[in-house]
């Protein structure tokens, strides 16, 4: 629900805004659990450990028990700053799973939670492939909005291994 002394564009216009982030993050992104929508909120003194992953399940053969998954630790030294330090294993279609990379993430609070307009942050990672490929490193920044009982998360991401002459990738 919107405040009661909201204007009628705003009334309107939060709704239409919600749905076509949605909208566009249903039609874009494939569901993959470790292809995380990060928020940025930090709290200080907070110790963290998750797990995510995915396996699919195709029929065709060079596609089926492909996974992917990550266990990560993080901590809150401060309060606008987190940082977690993960590992990933990656699984082959007939193969066992076999550890992949090694990453650590930061997340910096940028603003006081619900002191402006939607909340914001902004986050760098970094990772080292173990087999010997190219590192990678990863901006995201971080906007969250409560909205009623509901709050929107939205990521813009630009990706790049750092190898000579590779492109940037961009997401959200």
């Amino acid at each position: 629900s919107t405040p009661p002394g909201a204007s009628r564009v705003t009334k309107l216009f939060l709704p239409v805004l919600g749905a076509a982030i949605l909208a566009a993050v249903v039609v874009a992104a494939p569901a993959r659990a470790t292809h995380a929508v990060d928020s940025p909120a930090v709290e200080q003194g907070d110790r963290v450990a998750t797990f995510n992953g995915h396996r699919t399940r195709d029929s065709a053969r060079e596609r089926d028990a492909e996974g992917e998954y990550a266990f990560e630790f993080g901590y809150a030294p401060t309060a606008s700053w987190k940082t977690t330090v993960g590992w990933v294993w990656r699984e082959e279609p007939g193969g066992s799973p076999r550890s992949d990379a090694i990453a650590w993430q930061n997340v910096f609070e940028l603003t006081e939670p619900g002191r402006h307009w939607a909340d914001l942050g902004v986050l760098l990672k970094y990772g080292r492939l173990l087999d010997g490929g190219d590192d990678a490193a990863e901006l995201k920044l971080l906007a969250e909005k409560a909205v009623g009982r509901s709050t929107l998360l939205v990521n813009l991401v630009a990706a790049r291994e750092l190898a000579g002459g590779a492109d940037t990738a961009y997401g959200y």
